[in-house]
């Protein structure tokens, strides 16, 4: 027993004097608003956490029921090879139905090789210069911040 005393002794010390500092933190102090313990106190003087608004859980309910935005091809007929407007060809509609701009990421010619220069995105125009089938990759966003990105592919006649 002397010997446990002795190599265990300094370290029951420190325990007990660990334990009734704690105690004191926890319990022996108390402010002019009434807070026991040193945790109550610094607790006290935090800002309270105030609900962000339209946090609660029908919004969410109401936001995970909205339709990500439908891209489609809407062209009639037989496409030649010449330019065409986007808009011409192809539309994207959000969940309420409105008309959303559309985002051609990448555009691939009937070999299946990526054509950068196919789409001038600052006329919006899509040259389609050899007939084949053009693969393009196109992206919508609505206002909620939902993306859809399909690939639509396109045949072109002579």
């Amino acid at each position: 027993m002397e010997l446990i005393v002795k190599t265990y002794g300094k370290a029951l010390v420190e325990f007990g004097a660990f334990v009734l500092l704690l105690l004191l933190f926890m319990t022996g102090i108390q402010d002019t608003e009434g807070n026991v313990g040193v945790f109550a106190m610094m607790g006290a003087s935090l800002p309270k956490e105030q609900a962000a608004p339209g946090s609660s859980f029908t919004d969410c309910v109401e936001e995970s029921t909205r339709r990500f935005p439908q891209i489609f091809y809407k062209k009639e007929g037989i496409l030649q090879t010449e330019s065409y407007e986007v808009t011409e060809l192809l539309e994207a509609v959000d969940c309420e139905g409105t008309a959303l701009p559309l985002q051609i990421r990448q555009v691939w010619n009937p070999w299946g090789i990526s054509e950068p220069d196919a789409y001038c995105a600052d006329t919006g125009q899509l040259c389609l210069k050899t007939p084949g089938i053009y693969t393009l990759q196109i992206a919508a966003t609505d206002a909620w911040n939902h993306t859809s990105v399909c690939k639509v592919s396109i045949p072109v006649n002579r």
